[in-house]
């Protein structure tokens, strides 16, 4: 093919050129994605690489493709409010409560002629236990803070404190009782324990390692009893 360029002044100046026509190949995905979960209230990242979900098949040009993604039928394409990020393969967020659903999502791999390649996939917000105020997942030993009624321990929500602890109601909490109690309402020894630990004195609401002045403590029930009258006299002789 030639173009000849004559503008009447200058010599006729003749360029030939040669136009090659070649067919476009879409990308080709190598591999289906996995459904994604994450949890309500907590940041959620997924990374992707973009090399090891499509392959260009055109050798030349086996690096220029860009991927994204997008919710499946949203018109014109675009994402939940809660996606932070979505391009160069990353897929980042922060789902609440009001966002607890499955979605369907697309990554779309797309080549130098615009030419799409869509693999579909799901991401699930899903809510903590339902004893949990907040968490890092779904089971019933991953919560962070307990709901109203619920007490935690280490990374559990209880109906209620177990034997060694207390509950603290302000901060819905587990505490430790003290190392004299076995069963105790609060942190003091001497007033919020009913039963004591192997080795310690009871006397009323309170367990001792030794009874206070005026009791002694009987090895045989482990009760601080009281002093008689006359052992009183008899220790000041």
């Amino acid at each position: 093919m030639s173009v000849k360029l004559d503008d009447t002044i200058t010599p006729i100046v003749s360029l030939d050129f040669t136009i090659k026509v070649i067919w476009n190949w879409p990308l080709v995905a190598l591999k289906e994605l996995p459904n994604l979960y994450a949890i309500v209230d907590n940041k959620f990242w997924f990374d992707f690489d973009k090399y090891a979900i499509f392959k260009n098949p055109e050798e030349d040009l086996k690096d220029e493709f860009q991927m994204y993604f997008r919710s499946k039928d949203s018109k014109p394409p675009t994402v939940p409010y809660f996606i932070k990020n979505y391009t160069n393969g990353t897929l980042y967020g922060l789902g609440s409560n009001a966002d607890i659903n499955t979605f369907v999502f697309e990554c779309v791999g797309v080549d130098d002629a615009k030419w799409e390649t869509v693999i579909e996939f799901q991401l699930t917000i899903k809510p903590c236990y339902y004893k949990c105020s907040a968490c890092w997942n779904t089971d019933y030993n991953t919560c962070l803070y307990c709901r109203k009624g619920f007490y935690l321990l280490g990374s559990e929500c209880n109906d209620f404190c177990p034997t060694g602890t207390f509950a603290l109601e302000e901060t819905s909490k587990c505490s430790t009782c003290p190392k004299t109690c076995k069963v105790c309402a609060g942190k003091d020894p001497t007033s919020n324990c009913s039963v004591c630990n192997t080795g310690y004195f009871k006397l009323n609401m309170g367990c001792y390692e030794v009874c206070p002045d005026g009791f002694w403590g009987d090895a045989q029930d482990f009760f601080c009893k009281r002093k008689s009258s006359t052992s009183l006299i008899l220790m000041f002789l």
